[in-house]
């Protein structure tokens, strides 16, 4: 059971958090359908990994299994945010990570997300360093 959300509009985010919002999402629409596009090729993880799809984590986490073969999740460099509940106005947390699968698995295992929305940006961890992605989080 995956559930799939509609974009979220620059109207409804507080301007403090306008850049997380476009670093997530991005500022058009034109970026969005991009980002969705490279994201389909990153890692081969399946789901719209353009932060536009709210994914419920442990079916999504199952397909990751199922499409990947592996005992152990591949590194996917990526934004996320968890929410708890699937209406939640606000993500419960935002993170950044170069093994997205791995840092989602484990939030929810101690924090009890139920949710997620995902923005890869490549599956070459070493090219990431942490300001690197802290940047693309501004």
């Amino acid at each position: 059971f995956m559930l799939r959300a509609g974009l979220v509009t620059d109207d409804s985010v507080p301007e403090g958090h306008q850049g997380l919002h476009q670093a997530l999402y991005g500022s058009s629409s034109q970026e969005t359908e991009a980002a969705h596009r490279a994201s389909e090729a990153v890692a081969g993880l399946p789901g719209k990994l353009d932060g536009t799809e709210l994914l419920d984590i442990a079916s999504w986490l199952e397909e990751v299994r199922s499409c990947t073969n592996y005992d152990e999740f591949r590194p996917a460099v990526g934004l996320f945010a968890l929410y708890h509940e699937a209406d939640a106005e606000a993500p419960s947390l935002v993170g950044l990570s170069r093994r997205v699968p791995a840092d989602i698995a484990r939030h929810q295992a101690t924090g009890g997300a139920r949710f997620v929305r995902i923005r890869l940006l490549s599956s070459e961890p070493r090219m990431w360093t942490r300001a690197a992605l802290e940047e693309r989080r501004r």
